[in-house]
């Protein structure tokens, strides 16, 4: 009997992180923010709760309120910091370029062949007072090998060795069973790319091509589209301009 009772109790009372992971999974991420938010507070360091929370935070595109929750996870679970490259880019739409960077050259530990690290790495670098990008340039994260199409050329674009046109042409050649995945990846990174260039109106296109490739629950869709919220909402750090040279 008593078992019983605890069981219906239970589905009366969910797990309010369980319940925030649905949420979040329905691209609510207001209502997973409210959720998780009220757990937090009574369980200030639950790693699951502060990981849920930044990610929604992330995704509303208030990025205070992320690296409120990110900054203490990685204060208090120290084996979080080297993995959480999604802090890193949140450190950047934060303009804390210098953690960012940091926080990126950390991950290099954990993955060497993942071109986007080295590439949000730069992207970083470039912002970052003191560096820019011809400094980020000279020190890119070496790549083993990502072998997910063209993000090779992606990384060279980056580095100022490869063009956009040679970028597109290595999508063209992507295995057929791969589907729109090289074409998402070339539309992200060439709206990053333009928008480190101080081409916003280019980088928006690619932004909105990007978000039609791929779901909501593609995490890298999300950061396109929350770049693209930002910057159309004014609210980008850097307002638009160009890396520093």
């Amino acid at each position: 009997m008593l078992v019983v009772t605890l069981f219906f109790a239970m589905l009366a009372d969910p797990n309010p992180v369980a319940v925030a992971e649905e949420a979040y999974k329905k691209q609510d991420y207001a209502g997973a923010a409210k959720v998780v938010g009220a757990w937090v507070k009574i369980n200030p360091d639950s790693p699951d709760g502060l990981s849920l929370l930044g990610a929604a935070e992330f995704m509303r595109g208030d990025m205070k309120a992320a690296l409120e929750a990110w900054d203490h996870q990685v204060k208090v679970h120290k084996a979080s910091y080297a993995p959480h490259w999604q802090r890193g880019i949140a450190l950047y739409y934060a303009g804390r370029y210098k953690e960012g960077r940091e926080q990126f050259e950390a991950y290099q530990a954990v993955d060497g062949n993942d071109v986007e690290n080295s590439v949000w790495k730069l992207m970083c670098e470039a912002r970052e007072e003191g560096r820019g990008l011809a400094k980020g340039r000279k020190a890119m994260l070496p790549i083993g090998l990502d072998r997910r199409v063209p993000m090779m050329e992606v990384l060279d674009l980056f580095a100022g060795k490869s063009t956009i046109e040679k970028v597109k042409a290595q999508t063209a050649q992507a295995p057929k069973n791969q589907g729109d995945k090289p074409k998402f990846y070339e539309a992200l990174y060439l709206g990053l790319f333009e928008d480190l260039q101080g081409h916003a109106d280019a980088a928006t296109g690619h932004f909105k091509r990007a978000m039609e490739l791929e779901p909501a629950s593609v995490y890298m869709r999300e950061v396109g589209r929350v770049h693209h919220d930002l910057a159309k909402a004014g609210k980008l750090p850097w307002k638009g301009a160009a890396a520093l040279p």
